[in-house]
């Protein structure tokens, strides 16, 4: 870590705790993981609430985008005293892997519906919302590299009792 933070931004472990906006980040990263769940609910009295959303995950590319970023959160809840190296590792390397997902994300909607929503006077509302997507995943990207929070939070992980790999 390469700065001092105020002692609220860490935790009972002297790490630094993960902020909200890079909470929202990792959880945007893997919402194609929630739209299949509420898309495709078992239960009678949602069957068709969430309808509109099977159209979001036609494709099961789409959630393998949000495979690293899945690993990051996961590695988020096991962020403590005695984690397996795996952890670590995955912790560690959270940047890196949140941009493969996003950048990921990125190449596939612009090949899958890139062409169609660059096309002049189209006006669309759903080649809007391509646009605007691939705008936030690159935003995103942006935020990850820039702040140095996002670093030294990535950087930070309690190291007292690390076991080995299992």
């Amino acid at each position: 870590m390469t700065r001092l933070y105020s002692p609220d931004r860490y935790d009972q472990n002297f790490v630094l705790k993960v902020p909200v906006h890079l909470a929202l980040v990792m959880l945007y990263v893997v919402r194609h993981l929630f739209i299949v769940f509420l898309a495709f609910n078992p239960l009678p009295r949602l069957s068709g609430a969430f309808d509109f959303m099977r159209p979001l995950v036609s494709s099961p590319a789409v959630l393998l985008t949000d495979l690293p970023g899945f690993l990051v959160l996961f590695a988020w809840a096991r962020r403590e005293p005695g984690a397996y190296r795996v952890w670590h590792w995955i912790w560690s390397n959270g940047r890196s892997l949140l941009t493969v997902a996003l950048l990921s994300h990125f190449l596939l909607l612009a090949i899958l519906e890139g062409a169609e929503a660059l096309k002049a006077f189209n006006y669309r509302t759903e080649a809007r919302l391509v646009i605007v997507n691939l705008g936030v995943d690159l935003l995103l990207v942006y935020y990850l590299w820039r702040f140095a929070i996002v670093r030294d939070v990535f950087a930070d992980f309690p190291e007292d009792a690390v076991r080995k790999e299992k």
